[in-house]
């Protein structure tokens, strides 16, 4: 028989392990490759270091902006949906750089972040040289420019970004051939290319932000959260603004001896 210290033993390892089962084949099902929750700066210095939540992927670091936590608000605007108290701000242009790995060479996938912004010009995520790869930027009027092998698509939002929060989201199937992008979890602009057509990339870092700050005060400067790369064409219920985000994770605390 077992007494009552090992039974909590084993039914917190028990618990334990569905919760591990059920976060890892969630993310497995999520196809998550990249996620930077802008909640965490391992810099002690004047840049920052945000982490990949992907385990063995490469920190979103800048000598620019701050992980700012309170993000200050103003009554006429409002955070994130999967609110959290920290985003990336852009002092002196965000300017973050995320190093070239696997996770970025995805032939179908997923690129959302939630952003505010009254630049005029600027990059929100950039990984381009020449018209190959992804580029999504100009606050003014939001576009997006990717590439494949058939050659490079640009498309138009008609968004024009201002001191409120919205949720980005382009997602490309190569199976298709459609790519789209997405305000707030509504479609503003697809194309539907040729099919068994992969995106196409640079050996090249993303960057994050590039030249996007925005001037003016706290308020209004320009800020960017929760940057997340899945490598497959999500639904809108599974962006980060839908019904079926990912949760956070649960970290259990040890059995007892």
């Amino acid at each position: 028989m077992f007494t009552n210290g090992r039974m909590g033993h084993r039914i917190a390892l028990a618990i334990a392990c569905m919760v591990f089962l059920l976060a890892t084949s969630h993310a497995a099902a999520m196809n998550i490759t990249g996620w930077w929750r802008m909640e965490t700066d391992n810099d002690p210095g004047a840049g920052y270091s945000v982490p990949n939540e992907v385990i063995d992927g490469p920190a979103l670091i800048g000598s620019n902006g701050a992980v700012q936590s309170p993000v200050p608000v103003n009554p006429l605007t409002q955070p994130p949906m999967l609110a959290n108290n920290s985003a990336l701000r852009g002092d002196n242009n965000v300017n973050g750089q995320i190093a070239q790995y696997s996770g970025l060479d995805v032939t179908s996938g997923t690129f959302e972040f939630f952003a505010r912004s009254t630049e005029g010009t600027a990059d929100f995520l950039i990984r381009q040289n020449g018209n190959l790869g992804l580029r999504i930027f100009n606050p003014n009027d939001l576009r997006v420019q990717y590439s494949t092998p058939s050659g490079q698509v640009e498309l138009d939002s008609n968004t024009n970004f201002g001191s409120a929060w919205e949720h980005v989201a382009f997602t490309y199937d190569e199976v298709t051939g459609v790519g789209s992008v997405f305000i707030d979890g509504v479609l503003a602009d697809s194309n539907d290319g040729p099919d068994n057509q992969p995106l196409t990339w640079p050996s090249e870092p993303l960057l994050v932000g590039d030249g996007l700050d925005g001037g003016g005060s706290l308020i209004d400067e320009s800020t960017i959260d929760e940057v997340r790369i899945a490598n497959v064409a999500l639904p809108t219920t599974q962006f980060l603004n839908g019904s079926a985000a990912a949760p956070p994770l649960i970290i259990l605390p040890p059995p007892p001896p």
